[in-house]
């Protein structure tokens, strides 16, 4: 089941941007088309190396206004929205890439996770598979459909996946972290640290890792893994 918070805000979302529709860049900028587009997506960028976010979004709807049939926006809003906790706009937003852009494996990984995230298990397994289908060593989707299938019980089909997936991609945290977690899942938690050491020595400084690691220490400490 949805949250509703989250569809209140999804709502709430909605009038703020419609307040900001207002207030959107000038249109009349000199050059094609496509370079007033180039331009609004420059400032995007910039925008969101500033943490500058209502910034970055008023500028990427600027430039669906002038290329509404270009999905990077689409793909950029999504991600703020996803990054900020914002499932359902993240989702819509998404929808909306994968209208332009079916077989981009980053719009489906992108799709996959958010269905992950709002609980639909099997949306979010076959999105991961589709990607798959497209470019078999694309990691976010080898990741989520392990987990997925990790949750389900399949827990040999998670373990190959993943293990063939490090075999081919052994600097990936994100499936040490994938491997830890099912180990984890599993009760097996002298692998699961062992994993968990791996997935941070490619990527320490990735605070879902950190936390996950620290969540499985401290439990193993006070004796709520044993």
């Amino acid at each position: 089941m949805i949250d509703k918070s989250k569809e209140a805000t999804a709502a709430k979302l909605d009038d703020d941007l419609a307040e900001d529709s207002s207030n959107l860049p000038d249109m009349q900028v000199s050059g094609t088309v496509l370079d007033a587009y180039v331009e609004h997506m420059d400032k995007a960028e910039k925008a969101l190396e500033q943490k500058n976010v209502p910034g970055a979004i008023i500028e990427f709807e600027a430039a669906l206004l002038l290329r509404p049939n270009m999905s990077q926006p689409y793909l950029m809003l999504g991600q703020i929205m996803k990054q900020n906790g914002n499932m359902m706009e993240a989702l819509r937003n998404y929808e909306k890439a994968y209208d332009l852009q079916p077989n981009n494996v980053k719009v489906l990984g992108n799709l996959a996770e958010v269905m992950f995230e709002l609980g639909d298990n099997e949306a979010a397994k076959g999105i991961a598979c589709d990607a798959i289908a497209i470019d078999d060593s694309f990691v976010p989707a080898i990741a989520l459909l392990a987990t997925v299938l990790g949750i389900e019980g399949d827990t040999d089909q998670a373990t190959e996946l993943l293990r063939c997936a490090i075999e081919e991609q052994p600097e990936e945290a994100s499936l040490w972290h994938a491997l830890a977690q099912l180990c984890k899942r599993q009760g097996d938690f002298e692998n699961a640290d062992i994993f968990f050491q791996e997935a941070l020595r490619f990527n320490p400084t990735s605070k879902s890792i950190q936390a996950a690691y620290t969540e499985m220490r401290e439990e193993m400490s006070s004796g709520m893994l044993n």
